[in-house]
C-alpha cells in the first residue's frame, strides 16, 4: 500500500520502512529536527516545518506535535481547517484534556499556515 502522504516529526521517526511507503509524487512532511539524508528519494516533495520553533514561539513547547497536525492536515486537502480543529478538541475533551483546546488550536493553526 502506497501513501500520498507521510509525516516526519522527529529524527528517530526517519525510519527506513516508512518513505517506501509514499506513493511516488507524494508529500513528505517532515520536521525542524529531521534531516533529509543525502541520496534520499527524489520521486517526492519534501516539505519541511519549523514545528519546534512555531510551538515555542507560541509557548507551548510540547505542541510541535499539533503544529505538524495543523500543516499536514492543510496539504492533504481532505478536511476543512474547522472540521480538523472541531474533531481535534473533541479527541482531547474526550481524554479529559479540553483545557489545551487553545493552545492546540492556536498551534495548528500556525502549522496551518506554515506551509
Amino acid at each position: 500500500m502506497f501513501f500520498r502522504y507521510a509525516q516526519l516529526y522527529q529524527q528517530k521517526s526517519h525510519d527506513p520502512c516508512i518513505l517506501p511507503t509514499v506513493a511516488p509524487g507524494g508529500t513528505v512532511l517532515i520536521g525542524d529536527t529531521v534531516e533529509i539524508p543525502e541520496g534520499a528519494r527524489q520521486d517526492v516533495t519534501y516539505v519541511k516545518v519549523n514545528c519546534t520553533e512555531i510551538a515555542t514561539s507560541l509557548g507551548n513547547p510540547k505542541g510541535a506535535n499539533i503544529v505538524m497536525t495543523g500543516a499536514i492536515i492543510k496539504l492533504m486537502g481532505d478536511f476543512t481547517h474547522d472540521a480538523a480543529v472541531a474533531a481535534m478538541n473533541h479527541m482531547f475533551a474526550k481524554k479529559g484534556k479540553s483545557k489545551f483546546n487553545e493552545s492546540n488550536a492556536r498551534a495548528f493553526d500556525a502549522g496551518f499556515n506554515a506551509v
